[in-house]
């Protein structure tokens, strides 16, 4: 399963996600705007609020859009959550408005989370991380497992100097 968040061609804020169709999603998602717009792979579009169950579908497609009857985007996601939802791979690019992160509890091996300019807060405890990259940006909360043997060694490369706060469990 994988669950890719990135630029669209019409975008920087949508995300694609992918868990090959084997579970419905549970996303939470709060954008500018109040209305996220999500489109599955047979095309239907449906708008909702916060936190969505979207029906199995191999492929998804989320959006900050207007309101709950127009469709066109607008705004940018600020928080995505998606804790265990067995992704194991992860792609956020283009994503400047999104302040949190929440992946905990799947089978991420690496994150990059390096074009997130506006993340404050990550937390992607309970994955077998090797590697995390965070690029230049506000984050204070940065919550991670560190790596047993079973996972080796972890490797972050940060680039920041906002970090206030380091949770890590073994």
């Amino acid at each position: 399963m994988c669950l890719i968040i990135g630029r669209s061609s019409q975008s920087l804020s949508r995300c694609t996600i992918s868990n090959d169709g084997v579970q419905p999603y549970f996303i939470w998602t709060v954008s500018s705007t109040g209305w996220i717009a999500v489109r599955n792979e047979a095309g239907s579009i449906t708008t909702h609020r916060h936190f969505t169950k979207i029906e199995s579908s191999r492929v998804i497609d989320i959006w900050s859009c207007r309101c709950q009857t127009d469709h066109s985007e607008d705004g940018c996601i600020e928080n995505l959550s998606c804790p265990n939802n067995e992704v194991v791979s992860l792609t956020l690019s283009g994503l400047k408005g999104l302040k949190t992160l929440d992946c905990e509890g799947n089978g991420l091996v690496s994150l990059d989370v390096s074009d997130c300019t506006s993340l404050s807060a990550l937390n992607c405890h309970r994955n077998p991380l090797k590697e995390i990259t965070i690029g230049i940006t506000q984050i204070k909360t940065l919550a991670a497992q560190l790596p047993n043997t079973v996972y080796g060694v972890l490797k972050v490369r940060l680039s920041l100097g906002y970090l206030t706060q380091l949770s890590h469990f073994v």
